[in-house]
């Protein structure tokens, strides 16, 4: 235990949306792939949103600025509260079913 690595090499943004990396083992690799899944999904959601509330509020004085403020929310959403709630749901995953892990 006293030489041990801790450092882990995380995948890239195609591999781990595309499904193709390897198994994971450790807390970083744990978290790294939720909180990507989560920030891509919320972007894409996001994104649809903001189209159709673009094209919906696009004469507005005011409201053609509401999809700038859903993507800003498609992204800090993700970036403050998902990366909070991602690092305990990896532990209880961690502490619940992962017993190596911590070895």
């Amino acid at each position: 235990m006293a030489n041990q690595d801790f450092t882990t090499r995380l995948d890239s943004f195609p591999s781990v949306i595309g499904l193709s990396s390897d198994p994971l083992h450790g807390f970083a690799e744990m978290w790294y792939h939720v909180f990507l899944w989560f920030l891509f999904s919320c972007v894409m959601v996001h994104a649809i949103a903001s189209v159709i509330a673009f094209f919906c509020l696009r004469k507005h004085k005011i409201g053609r600025f509401i999809p700038v403020a859903i993507i800003i929310m498609g992204f800090l959403g993700p970036i403050t509260g998902g990366s909070l709630t991602k690092i305990w749901m990896v532990i209880c995953y961690i502490r619940a079913f992962c017993q190596t892990c911590l070895e």
